[in-house]
């Protein structure tokens, strides 16, 4: 069975609705997968539905930002509990939250020169989340960038950019904490993607740390992962006895989702067995 357990919709900043997105993965020969929009559980009980009808395994997620040693770490939420009103209300307050580091962003770029509003970047969106990705657009359709990876340097919007508003100081260690607590499964994304002031990638000392607070498992096949990443936090998440997932982070038509990744079927094996218990 074919896993991508890293996807987005429209209700963030993918650029399909849950309908197109599970219609699309389904051509791709994904069997078993997991919407994990940015704060925000919004498409899982339309998922559960669409699932159903394309006779395929949804595993309820979310994606959380935090910030660590100056750069950005995604913790994802697993089996969460949609109803649960604790739950619920954190990711209201991460949501407008955003909302606000985006009015910051977008009022820098203004005094950097670049002649954008708040409503241009809302435009871009087919929903009520904006993120970077929507700032990136608006200053596409403004022209003074020719397409979106343009924005994300350290001149722009990038992690160390002139223009980044970084998450508050809510850590991967808060959020695992805060996973555990509402009664989900935290695993790390995308580790090997890790940027901070000239640090790259996740090291072992830093997820030992995560792993202390009760981190589940290690995201280590990612679609931006290199085969040497796959194999060091492969080795990872043995020594630490975590679970092993695959996500592609699918946002956009140009973005593999898993079966278009460097895997065979022995790593969907092996992922299977790690995912297993997320499944009853």
């Amino acid at each position: 069975m074919k896993i991508d357990l890293h996807l987005h919709t429209n209700f963030s900043d993918g650029e399909k609705s849950v309908d197109e997105l599970i219609r699309f993965i389904s051509n791709k020969g994904i069997d078993i997968f997991s919407i994990t929009d940015h704060d925000t559980i919004a498409p899982a009980e339309l998922a559960t539905a669409k699932a159903k009808e394309y006779n395929k395994i949804f595993i309820p997620g979310v994606e959380i930002s935090t910030y660590y040693n100056g750069g950005e770490v995604h913790i994802l939420d697993y089996l969460l509990d949609i109803r649960n009103e604790l739950l619920l209300s954190f990711l209201n307050e991460r949501f407008l939250g955003r909302i606000e580091r985006m009015k910051e962003t977008i009022s820098i770029l203004n005094r950097m020169g670049f002649d954008i509003t708040f409503d241009d970047v809302v435009k871009t969106s087919p929903g009520p989340y904006i993120g970077r990705p929507n700032i990136a657009k608006a200053l596409v359709e403004k022209g003074y960038i020719s397409k979106l990876s343009e924005a994300f340097t350290d001149e722009l919007i990038g992690n160390n950019g002139k223009a980044y508003v970084p998450p508050n100081d809510f850590s991967p260690i808060d959020a695992i904490e805060f996973v555990l607590r509402t009664g989900g499964i935290p695993v790390l994304a995308h580790p090997g993607i890790y940027v901070s002031n000239g640090e790259w990638k996740l090291k072992e000392k830093d997820i030992k740390k995560f792993v202390e607070a009760g981190l589940k498992g290690i995201e280590v096949y990612h679609s931006k992962h290199s085969r040497e990443d796959f194999e060091y936090y492969r080795q990872i998440a043995k020594k630490y006895d975590l679970l092993i997932t695959i996500g592609s982070d699918y946002h956009y038509a140009d973005n593999p989702v898993s079966t278009e990744m460097p895997v065979d079927d022995e790593v969907f094996a092996e992922v299977l067995k790690c995912v297993k218990p997320l499944l009853y």
